[in-house]
């Protein structure tokens, strides 16, 4: 009897267990997060209980980390990178006025742990679960977060409510192609129906680079399969293209009907979806200016940002901005050889609808926000990066694989 309890002891509090529920209680601290933010500003239980779990998070990973020596190398090594990183941008001089400490401590103490958490999670189907389940008790949170707060936004839309949404729908259709469920599909409809009354289009970037990268990149599913599912997309898309006026007609009276003004339908209806850039070139001139400059060195992490909220909105310029030309495609190189590499892994499709999750979510980081400030960044690139005994358990699955495959062959050549 003692035995079992300590068996089952073992299988409640081993490593996949707790980091996978540590990380998914960070997304849904985000959530609530929202929920302070928008409804009850007021609410100093929630604001200490907020910030208490975060810590008490936290401090479970490095608990886990501290008793093994590789990972706790692992964590002074990605650490100290880090804190070089941050102390070289403020020797040169190029942080400014920037709050560039809050930035730091929130890589340091919480986007680190987090990813070496994520790193050394080797039963993603646990992740996908956990993660599963908050986003869908977040569908209903978030669509109250947007009905009750709507009337007191500065701007008719929300960006960063819009995102939280979106990652919630890029859940859902993750967990929709593993298991083909209706009812994840009807979630994610639903939520990016409100996503588009309040949201900004970014996060339709997500959305749209999800179906592209597990049609076109993914080796989940068969040639044949991929063009059926190309097919039907198609011919949806050709529906609403015919119908396509109508259909923004249609859900702009219920956006007004709801409450809202949605900008991202107004936007359609005038055809500006795709070429109004709220500014943004006007930015990304001045930041290529200032690459032209340095072109070599770059100006450091967060160097010549206008601000904390006036940074390049493009990864691609951010890098090039901090480490310069050479460095800076180089690190871009790297990033997109090891995300391409993960998505076509074809052995787990928990850990496949994981990464193509996180991936796609990461692609917004090409119009808006930065990746300093993105924590799903840091995990997904983590969640890409397969430690040994990830590897060793996927050689292990397709050998199995194989094996099972083999010997239904011989059954089948021995009935015959």
């Amino acid at each position: 009897m003692s035995q079992n309890n300590i068996i089952n002891r073992k299988k409640i509090i081993n490593d996949n267990n707790v980091f996978c529920i540590c990380i998914t209680s960070y997304y849904a601290i985000t959530i609530l997060n929202r929920v302070l933010l928008s409804l009850l500003q007021g609410s100093a239980i929630l604001a200490t209980t907020i910030r208490l779990v975060t810590h008490g998070l936290i401090l479970l990973v490095l608990s886990r980390l501290i008793v093994d020596l590789r990972k706790a190398f692992l964590f002074i090594i990605l650490e100290t990178i880090a804190g070089l990183a941050f102390i070289l941008s403020l020797a040169m001089g190029n942080i400014g006025d920037t709050n560039w400490q809050a930035v730091y401590e929130q890589i340091a103490t919480t986007y680190i742990p987090l990813s070496i958490a994520a790193y050394y999670i080797t039963d993603r189907r646990i992740l996908m679960k956990c993660l599963y389940l908050v986003a869908i008790v977040s569908v209903p949170i978030l669509i109250a977060i947007a009905i009750l707060s709507y009337g007191s936004w500065d701007y008719s839309y929300d960006m960063s409510l819009g995102y939280v949404m979106a990652f919630s729908v890029l859940i859902l259709l993750a967990q929709f192609t593993v298991n083909s469920k209706i009812f994840s599909l009807a979630l994610a409809g639903i939520l990016s129906a409100f996503i588009l009354f309040v949201g900004s289009r970014g996060p339709f970037i997500c959305v749209i680079a999800f179906i592209i990268i597990e049609l076109l990149l993914s080796k989940r599913y068969s040639r044949k399969k991929k063009v059926g599912i190309i097919i039907f997309i198609c011919v949806c898309l050709g529906i609403i293209l015919i119908n396509f006026n109508k259909i923004l007609m249609f859900m702009y009276k219920v956006s007004i009907d709801i409450g809202f003004d949605s900008r991202s339908i107004l936007l359609l209806m005038q055809g500006e979806a795709v070429s109004h850039d709220s500014g943004r070139n006007v930015l990304q001139e001045y930041y290529m200016e200032l690459i032209q400059r340095k072109p070599i060195l770059g100006y450091g992490i967060m160097g010549e940002w206008i601000s904390d909220g006036t940074y390049p909105h493009n990864i691609v310029l951010e890098f090039l901005l901090a480490f310069g030309y050479p460095i800076g495609i180089f690190f871009l190189v790297v990033l997109l050889f090891i995300l391409v590499k993960a998505v076509r892994k074809t052995s787990d499709i928990y850990s496949n609808a994981i990464i193509i999750l996180f991936v796609s979510y990461c692609m917004h980081l090409f119009v808006s926000g930065t990746y300093l400030k993105v924590w799903q960044f840091f995990v997904c690139l983590a969640l890409c990066l397969s430690n040994k005994k990830m590897v060793q358990q996927e050689e292990q699955m397709i050998t199995e694989k194989e094996n099972i495959e083999l010997q239904k062959s011989r059954r089948i050549i021995r009935i015959k």
